[in-house]
Parts: C-alpha cells; sequence; structure tokens
C-alpha cells in the first residue's frame, strides 16, 4: 500500500485522563476497517473489500503484476452442469441479481482431453461420468459434490477460462464464459468403487 494511503496510526488512551468520545471510537473502528487483511499463507494476502475478497499473490508483484491482483466473488450455485455452473452474486449474505455462468476448473470438466489415458468419456449426470482407456471403464464421481444452494468463490481469470457454451436460449453465438470456480473445496474425481 503507498504510503500516501496507510491509514494514520492512532495514539493509546490514558487511563482516567482522555474522555472517551463517540469521534474516538468511530476513528478507531475506520482505522480497523482500513487494515482487514490476513495471510492466506506465504506469499498469499486476503483484503476485505466493499465488494468481495481482494487475493493478491506475492509472486505476481514481483513480476511487476501487482494490478492484476484476482478478485474473488462470493457465488451461490443455481444449476450444475456438465463443465459449468450457473450461480448468483451473494451480497450481505443474499443471492440475488442476473445468472452467471461459472466454468469448473479443467479437472472437473467432462472432456477426455483433461486426463492423461483416458480415451473416452461418457456422462452420467453433472458430477458422475464413465471414463475409458480402451481396455478397461472406471466410473467416476466427485469427491465433494455441488449442490443447489451451495457457496463458491469465483473470479475472471486474464486469458479466460477455454469455456464456452452453445445452443443457450437467447444466445445466437456461442457464449464465452469468463467466470472461474475457484475449487476452494478441493473437488476432484475419484473412482466410484
Amino acid at each position: 500500500m503507498p504510503e500516501s494511503q496507510r491509514p494514520t496510526p492512532y495514539s493509546r488512551f490514558v487511563a482516567k485522563q482522555t474522555p472517551l468520545t463517540a469521534d474516538m471510537l468511530n476513528q478507531a473502528i475506520d482505522h480497523a476497517n482500513a487494515n482487514r487483511s490476513v495471510t492466506g499463507g506465504r506469499g498469499i494476502l486476503v483484503r476485505r473489500v466493499a465488494s468481495g475478497w481482494i487475493i493478491e499473490l506475492a509472486r505476481a508483484a514481483q513480476a511487476g503484476l501487482a494490478g492484476d491482483a484476482v478478485k474473488a466473488t462470493l457465488m451461490q450455485v443455481v444449476t450444475i452442469e456438465n463443465d459449468y455452473l450457473t450461480c448468483q452474486i451473494v451480497a450481505d449474505g443474499t443471492a440475488s441479481g442476473a445468472s452467471l455462468y461459472i466454468a469448473k476448473p479443467f479437472q472437473l470438466r467432462h472432456d477426455a482431453a483433461y486426463y492423461d489415458g483416458v480415451t473416452t468419456w461418457t456422462t452420467i449426470d453433472a458430477q458422475t461420468a464413465d471414463e475409458s482407456d480402451g481396455a478397461t471403464t472406471e466410473r467416476w464421481a466427485t469427491n465433494l459434490v455441488y449442490f443447489v444452494g451451495c457457496k463458491l468463490y469465483a473470479y475472471q481469470p486474464t486469458g479466460g477460462t477455454g469455456l464456452t457454451i452453445s445452443g443457450l436460449v437467447g444466445y445466437e453465438e456461442p457464449l464465452v464464459v469468463d467466470w472461474l470456480d475457484l475449487n476452494i473445496d478441493g473437488r476432484k474425481w475419484g473412482v466410484v468403487e
């Protein structure tokens, strides 16, 4: 944070000598609000802003990309499809507004091209599939399922998500999906025994 934007530190109150006023309390609250940040791990800074959270990576700053911080937005799932989710932004604890299309992470999409050794991918439902290497077939399912009403964080990656959706009502051209689930819950495929 540039020096000019740093909040002014306040002096401690002296017991029995400083009358505590509402203005002093509000200054303390404003100072605390201006400094709300946590370290999300080595090299990761997470900050709360009015419209969501900002996730900054130390390596981005070192590479001169500090202005390209990832802004994660809290979303709530409305529908679940094979390669994407339909979600609404959550503000003040309530999901509302237009539905947005959120791409699933690459390793959760229903496409054999994303998986080494898989030659055939047969979708059973949005979270279950049969995969084959040509010799054997296994049933796969996600370890933590998406469900209508679950919440997730999504962002708009530079360079896009690599996903387009065709055949949506009201869209003549394929829709380019520019939001991506951050998958902070660690969803992944696993073999169903």
